[in-house]
């Protein structure tokens, strides 16, 4: 590759590194597929009629052409036509400017992360290309698809690929969790062929390293020299262990907590259940939160496990649990939210926390701009009181980007290099101007290089020298250090929400629901939930 100058503008990453393109000849409409290596290139194939329009880009006197349509580039892997995004192969209308054949090479120019670039490529045998690292989930993130572009451009040994199972899904009736679920699930218990599995609520990571399907990474952890436990945000891994193992690394988390007004509320920075009601009880003529009963729900079949199992012992038939579940009934519906719209229904936000309209106001903060709003619009009365847990923790956190490595897989050492990846591709930090990261990184350098771009004010100022606002308009900030302890320490009493057992938290919203419908009583639930989750754990040792 040769450089060519400096090229100002907002590229999108994308991956050329092994070679894997493909050139169309228009006059006998076949596609010749090369890779990175000086051999002879594969039999033609014949172009598919019904590849979506796209265009070609042209290739000297033999006219040869790659076909990109959309951020789609089409080739070849063995004898079948195939879509390159899978492999980590991504372009943008604006990446690919041209193609030339000269003397029997192709060129690409294309332009990337700032510069215009010229990439070679010489044709090759599809036996010689480079064998597949495949990253196998469900509703897969695009944090990982990122850091397969930067894993095939930089790692030339393998080829990171994707299989995001909802392809197998119904298109017609597109539901998530469908058949996708089904077949991946089925596979993973038949050992199905997988080296990297993308871990979400689809894809339970306690329950793969119950059934031995995923890797301990402690020991991958503490014998690199390059990753090590002190990379990480404090306590962030012991956060997310299972019994003292690490089975998954996740490059990215959340902060799921409730706003407050402290001037309203007093000093509430924690809630129980019971603190919840009494909340309620003294200020009676205030909304608590437009939490939904739906949405607590799923809040509270996240916190649960946690709080109530400690090993294979179940206590749901608590008082806490129960006034859980009472907590949650006095809570609307989203139906019956959604009856009320249009009706002068006061919604929570900045401005009903201050008056005292409502009391909380659940917040996820997702990057540190969805903190630094917080501050900025209620100022030194900003709270972060966080959701109801039995020791009124607060606040939890949930992962992103969570991976784990299969422990079938004989690519092990090229999946741990993977998930390393995923980290350094945090460390790109924040381009001039742009305050919207997709999450906070899990990786110590990341986190901080994000927050010396919020300690600076010259980030928050307008050229005519105005400060820049939120979108309510209150006049941006930087972030105290004292701000930035805080928010480490939100970090630190966080509780996590690793993914658990998906079978319990079924048990969970199945008798959850039963009580909310009116069925039976609080107490009922909870033995029931009791009952059922303690035979379930029984049958699991």
């Amino acid at each position: 590759m040769a450089y060519i100058g400096k090229h100002y503008g907002n590229p999108r990453p994308h991956h050329v590194g092994d070679g894997r393109v493909a050139a169309l000849s228009t006059e006998t409409n076949t596609l010749y597929p090369f890779a990175k290596g000086t051999v002879t290139p594969e039999t033609p194939l014949t172009l598919a009629e019904d590849l979506p329009n796209g265009r070609f880009f042209s290739g000297g006197d033999n006219e040869n052409f790659l076909y990109l349509a959309g951020q789609t580039l089409y080739g070849t892997e063995g004898n079948l036509l195939i879509d390159f995004s899978q492999w980590g192969v991504n372009f943008t209308d604006d990446t690919l400017r041209d193609i030339t054949l000269t003397d029997g090479v192709y060129r690409i120019l294309l332009h990337e992360e700032g510069t215009l670039g010229v990439y070679t490529l010489t044709p090759c045998t599809a036996a010689e290309a480079a064998p597949v690292l495949r990253i196998t989930g469900y509703f897969v993130g695009d944090g990982v698809q990122a850091a397969a572009n930067v894993f095939n451009r930089t790692h030339f040994d393998y080829t990171a690929y994707i299989d995001d199972y909802q392809r197998y899904d119904d298109t017609n009736t597109f539901k998530l969790g469908g058949a996708g679920v089904t077949k991946l699930n089925t596979e993973l218990l038949a050992g199905g062929d997988f080296d990297i599995l993308y871990l979400n609520e689809y894809l339970s990571s306690a329950a793969l390293a119950k059934q031995g399907a995923l890797l301990d990474l402690y020991p991958l952890l503490d014998a690199d020299s390059e990753v090590t436990r002190d990379t990480f945000v404090p306590r962030i891994l012991e956060k997310s262990e299972t019994d003292g193992h690490r089975y998954s690394l996740s490059s990215a988390f959340g902060i799921r907590t409730m706003l407050s007004d402290r001037r309203v509320i007093g000093e509430h920075t924690a809630l129980s259940a019971a603190a919840w009601h009494a909340l309620q009880a003294a200020h009676p003529n205030a909304d608590m939160t437009d939490l939904s009963e739906e949405l607590f729900l799923n809040y509270l079949t996240d916190i649960a496990p946690h709080d109530f199992i400690t090993g294979n012992t179940a206590r749901f038939d608590t008082d806490t649990f129960i006034s859980y579940l009472e907590t949650m009934a006095t809570l609307e519906s989203a139906d019956e939210k959604m009856a009320q719209l249009g009706k002068e229904r006061p919604t929570a936000n900045y401005a009903t926390l201050a008056d005292g309209t409502f009391l909380l106001m659940p917040h996820y903060l997702r990057n540190f701009s969805f903190y630094q709003r917080a501050l900025c619009n209620l100022a030194d009365d900003t709270q972060f009181t966080g959701y109801p847990t039995e020791n009124g923790a607060g606040h939890t956190l949930e992962f992103a980007d969570t991976l784990g490595i299969f422990s079938n897989s004989d690519k092990q050492k090229a999946a741990w290099e993977f998930l390393k990846l995923t980290l350094k591709t945090n460390r790109l930090g924040l381009s001039e101007g742009d305050i919207e990261q997709p999450a906070i990184p899990t990786d110590r350098a990341s986190l901080e290089a994000q927050l010396a771009y919020y300690r600076d004010a010259k980030n928050f100022v307008n050229e005519d020298g105005t400060p820049k606002t939120t979108f309510e308009g209150t006049p941006l900030r930087a972030l105290t250090e004292e701000n930035i302890e805080h928010l480490y320490a939100i970090i630190a009493a966080a509780k996590p929400l690793i993914q658990t057992d998906r079978a319990i938290t079924d048990i969970l919203a199945d008798e959850a629901t039963y009580f909310l419908k009116g069925k039976c009583t609080a107490a009922d639930a909870a033995a029931r939930i009791q009952e059922r989750v303690q035979l379930y754990l029984n049958e699991q040792q």
